[in-house]
């Protein structure tokens, strides 16, 4: 398998108060996901209770989907972390998410 990258290619994923949507990554090089663990961050507090409270992640072959996250303040800068057992081998990926407030203009 390759080295796989911390930050994943769409890090940092800018979005606007209020959305609601999964992540979807690719692991390169791997062939087999077997397990996937993931948590939202805001700072250091686990929001991952409020921020992804239903629904559920999905993966087949290389690719995995993360439960849909939700109820994102503007202003704020998340930190998605994906625990993806790939192949036998675990690995942590990341995205960075960047909300706007809906008075944002850029």
């Amino acid at each position: 398998m390759n080295t796989i990258p911390v930050w994943m290619p769409i890090s940092p994923l800018s979005c606007c108060a209020g959305d609601t949507f999964p992540i979807t990554d690719t692991i390169p090089g791997g062939t087999t996901i077997t397990a996937v663990t993931t948590k939202i961050y805001l700072g250091t507090v686990d929001k991952s209770a409020t921020n992804m409270p239903s629904g559920s992640a999905s993966n087949s072959g290389n690719v995995y989907t993360t439960k849909p996250i939700t109820l994102l303040l503007g202003g704020n800068t998340y930190v998605l972390t994906s625990n993806v057992t790939v192949d036998g081998i675990v690995t942590t990926r990341k995205c960075e998410i960047r909300v706007q407030k809906d008075s944002d203009t850029a």
